[in-house]
């Protein structure tokens, strides 16, 4: 999945750069003003030869934005083409993953969620696709609550606004202690598993309000696939357990031997000693 450059207006291009002022952002709106006169599809290349080539523009003004734009297009996220109908893609009852594994630039992370997120709340204000629920996991890495993030805002848009448009959320993070207070407050209903930290146990307490002392002191011996579930979906807290996955375990996801496994051999077949392996 890319981000179609021809598709964001200068304001959504300066969501990616928290840097731009909003005097540099309308000279950036000039500029693809006078590029879309001449051609439909450019890329971030195109604008950044565009303003280049620009005598009107202040040198430090100038240099700054290219810089920017450079910046952007090491990310290879950007694309003159859109390889993706948001409206065709998201059917009734389909399930649609935005896998971000092969990424591991957290700032590119957040870009796409922020532009995949934008793009779907956006059509479902205006009734163009089906009520949809977004599953957003490691949560507290795209709306955390010390630190600034991109996606943040959609997200925490989302979680207070979300449900008259019916567009619902959940958030699923292993530091709930990070994540933000403001979208963590409008999750009406908490599965939570086992947890042990104590900074993440007395943040629970404090945010939830429909669990007690004496539930959250069971959470650090809870065993794997035992729960709680607290909140408006049920009457009072309940413990329960998760059946076991009907899917099975794939290549996509093998198991930590099974890669060390694959790894030594394949170091051993380009001539490597065994060293011990």
């Amino acid at each position: 999945m890319s981000i179609c450059v021809p598709e964001l207006s200068a304001w959504e291009i300066s969501e990616f750069i928290p840097e731009i002022s909003p005097v540099q952002t309308r000279i950036l709106e000039k500029t693809l003003a006078e590029i879309r006169k001449e051609k439909q599809l450019y890329g971030l290349n195109d604008i950044i030869k565009w303003l280049d080539s620009s005598e009107n523009i202040n040198s430090r003004t100038k240099e700054a934005l290219i810089g920017w734009l450079h910046s952007l297009t090491k990310t290879y996220l950007f694309s003159s083409k859109n390889d993706i109908n948001f409206e065709k893609t998201m059917e009734p009852g389909k399930v649609v993953v935005l896998d971000l594994a092969d990424i591991t630039s957290i700032r590119s992370r957040r870009m796409l969620t922020l532009y995949f997120l934008k793009n779907l709340y956006r059509l479902r204000t205006n009734n163009k696709i089906p009520p949809i629920v977004f599953v957003i996991e490691e949560a507290h890495q795209f709306c955390p609550q010390n630190s600034s993030s991109i996606s943040k805002w959609i997200i925490e848009t989302i979680a207070r606004e979300g449900r008259k448009f019916y567009a619902s959320l959940c958030l699923i993070s292993q530091r709930p202690v990070n994540l933000s207070v403001t979208a963590l407050s409008q999750c009406n209903t908490n599965i939570i598993l086992r947890i042990r930290n104590p900074y993440d146990l007395d943040f629970i307490g404090r945010t939830s309000e429909s669990i007690d002392r004496s539930a959250l002191n069971f959470l650090p011996s809870l065993n794997i696939g035992e729960a709680l579930l607290v909140g408006e979906a049920i009457n009072f807290p309940t413990f329960f357990q998760i059946r076991k996955r009907k899917l099975s375990i794939t290549e996509v996801n093998p198991d930590f031997e099974t890669m060390a496994k694959k790894y030594a051999k394949a170091w051993i077949s380009k001539g490597n000693r065994k060293n011990g392996i």
